[in-house]
């Protein structure tokens, strides 16, 4: 018994590889935001700074930020200055793969970044140098890949 489907006279041989090509993509797009949602987010401690991470190796929870080391400077523009970050709360997935983490001012521009290999504990820190003006720092990337 041999089947065949009946197609609508409107939805041509050209028409229906464009509609299968567009649902295609529309799977895909959705299958990548589904993911994207579960990268988790950086969250930094106190220094109100915008984030963003990309991590594909987290599967739960948050990447933790912590500013250590604060110090208050007086003089006529008193400021708080850290002088480590730890980065913390990346799971076992993480550990051994590669990061870039950088410390940005209002307008982008690197004030600070490393990059190295994610330990294989719990945490790390990170030690500024020079020490950071806590109120310069206005935005932190986190990259964790490969």
């Amino acid at each position: 018994m041999k089947m065949s489907m009946k197609v609508p006279q409107w939805l041509s041989r050209y028409r229906l590889r464009i509609l299968i090509a567009i649902l295609a993509g529309l799977l895909a797009m959705s299958a990548v935001g589904a993911s994207a949602a579960g990268l988790g987010t950086v969250t930094p401690s106190g220094l109100g700074t915008s984030t963003q991470i990309t991590a594909a190796c987290l599967t739960s929870g948050q990447i933790t930020v912590v500013w250590n080391g604060a110090a208050y400077v007086a003089g006529a523009s008193p400021t708080y200055t850290v002088d480590t970050v730890t980065i913390g709360a990346y799971g076992t997935t993480c550990r051994g793969k590669s990061y870039k983490f950088v410390i940005a001012d209002g307008a982008g521009t690197a004030i600070q970044s490393f990059s190295g290999t994610v330990p294989n504990t719990t945490s790390f820190a990170l030690s500024l140098s020079p020490v950071l003006n806590a109120a310069s720092a206005k935005q932190v990337t986190l990259v964790i890949y490969e």
